[in-house]
């Protein structure tokens, strides 16, 4: 039997095993699908006991996304422009040679053309990201790649969203991307003019998220929310919803990308209905 795994700190309630294992047994694929949780030392160590030869891929998430890319023997254009990676394939068994994909940009595409902000009319307006880690990269990727020309990134540690604007505007020169600390104030200015938020930050729900009250009073009535969370309604898509914001959640995102890596791995198109209907079934049971 073939392996897959999910690389990651704190995963442990993840909904990708569940998710690829019911689409590898719809297309009868002898394989499973595993979860690693791993800290920075047991990540660098996992690759020295790695079989390749039983190995069809892995997927990458929080925090490894960026220091995955240093593993791998090969990485597609896109994943390079976007500096980050959540899909492994295995792509030589005798040399033990990794290929590198983003299929997050395919989930935040899926996600955002959902909520309608990839149409002509919704183009060149502004957008604000919360976060700067992989998923924003990712996201920011995905904007300036689609008629968003004006972006604010709001990070509690400035200098990573610094990194990402001057890359970011190396690529996309005519881009205007704005950075500052993720505070209170900081946001209900930002938000005044946007057109879309992206909160890209895990746990938005939890002590540690850096705005402990969401000021929504200035945004306008057509902004677009979207929150990559998935497991429970935030408090920031709760509060979007009150004040009568369209909004969406990161479920469409997680099953698009999930379907997309399987199809990098296996060569075969993903079971997508199979895929998130095993997503909904196993959020239901675990309220």
């Amino acid at each position: 039997m073939k392996k897959a795994f999910l690389l990651g700190r704190g995963i442990s309630n993840s909904l990708s095993p569940a998710i690829q294992n019911a689409a590898f047994r719809k297309l009868r694929i002898n394989a499973a699908y595993e979860l690693e949780d791993l800290n920075r030392r047991s990540f660098a160590s996992f690759f020295s006991s790695l079989s390749i030869s039983d190995t069809i891929g892995f997927n990458v998430t929080s925090p490894f996304k960026e220091e995955i890319m240093s593993y791998l023997t090969a990485i597609d254009p896109r994943s390079k422009s976007i500096g980050a990676v959540n899909t492994v394939k295995i792509i030589d068994n005798q040399i033990g040679g990794m290929m590198g994909f983003n299929t997050d940009y395919d989930g935040i595409f899926a996600a955002l053309r959902r909520l309608g902000c990839l149409r002509e009319s919704a183009k060149q307006k502004s957008a604000v990201v919360l976060g700067a880690g992989g998923a924003s990269r990712a996201s920011i990727y995905v904007l300036l790649n689609n008629g968003y020309s004006n972006l604010t990134i709001l990070n509690r540690t400035v200098s990573k969203a610094r990194v990402l604007s001057k890359r970011f505007e190396s690529l996309f020169p005519k881009s205007e991307i704005e950075i500052a600390p993720l505070t209170e104030a900081k946001f209900a200015k930002s938000i005044e003019n946007c057109g879309l938020i992206i909160n890209t930050i895990s746990k938005s729900n939890s002590r540690y998220f850096p705005l402990k009250k969401l000021d929504l009073s200035r945004i306008a009535s057509k902004t677009a929310v979207f929150d990559l969370g998935y497991k429970e309604e935030s408090t920031f898509l709760k509060t979007a919803r009150r004040s009568g914001l369209k909004t969406i959640d990161g479920l469409l995102m997680l099953v698009t990308q999930a379907a997309k890596s399987f199809e990098i791995w296996t060569g075969r198109k993903a079971p997508f209905d199979l895929m998130m209907a095993t997503a909904k079934s196993v959020l239901q049971h675990s309220v």
